[in-house]
């Protein structure tokens, strides 16, 4: 759109979705898309930043989320940001403040598999050791809350203690991955 952001819908527009903008972006720097305006699209998410330095799945909210925000570090270490840059570090100090004694992170109150997941894929991304001292907490890192949710099965649940879960697992994965290769996407 004319303001730099990726509809909401491509069929009735919308700028109101974080989420829908964050993933477009990260969709098209994946894909090597250079057909858009990264500059302009990369100005609308700064200015989505809530001032807590987290970001809402929608544009205004006074929330922020672990989730979002993680997904938003993704797409702006994909377009060059560094962990030096204002808002990154708003971000990474948002997050930070919202670990949890675990070591892993919590979305909308609710300690989870998926968020601690996200955070470690973000921090990666950033090429932030997600072992390093300014992330432990005395439960130990985010690697470590994550392995707390692995089943007996192999698989990860999306609470501690809970069933194995499709999703977790995968972003369980996902993120593990990226922490034994040292990179993200």
């Amino acid at each position: 759109l004319k303001s730099g952001k990726f509809p909401d819908d491509l069929r009735y527009g919308g700028e109101s979705l974080v989420n829908a903008h964050i993933w477009s972006i990260i969709a098209l720097q994946v894909a090597g898309n250079a057909g858009w305006n990264r500059e302009a699209a990369l100005a609308w998410l700064k200015s989505a930043q809530n001032p807590d330095g987290g970001y809402n799945y929608l544009k205004g909210a006074k929330e922020s989320d672990i989730d979002v925000t993680c997904a938003a570090l993704i797409a702006f270490s994909l377009c060059g940001a560094k962990k030096t840059d204002v808002y990154i570090k708003k971000s990474l100090d948002f997050l930070r403040e919202h670990q949890c004694a675990s070591g892993g992170f919590a979305s909308w109150g609710t300690e989870n598999c998926e968020s601690t997941a996200m955070v470690i894929q973000a921090l990666i991304s950033l090429g932030i050791d997600p072992g390093a001292s300014e992330w432990k907490k005395k439960g130990g890192g985010p690697a470590d809350a994550l392995l707390k949710y692995q089943r007996p099965d192999g698989a990860f649940s999306h609470i501690n203690g809970g069933k194995s879960n499709i999703m977790a697992t995968q972003q369980a994965l996902l993120a593990l991955g990226d922490f034994m290769a040292k990179e993200n996407v």
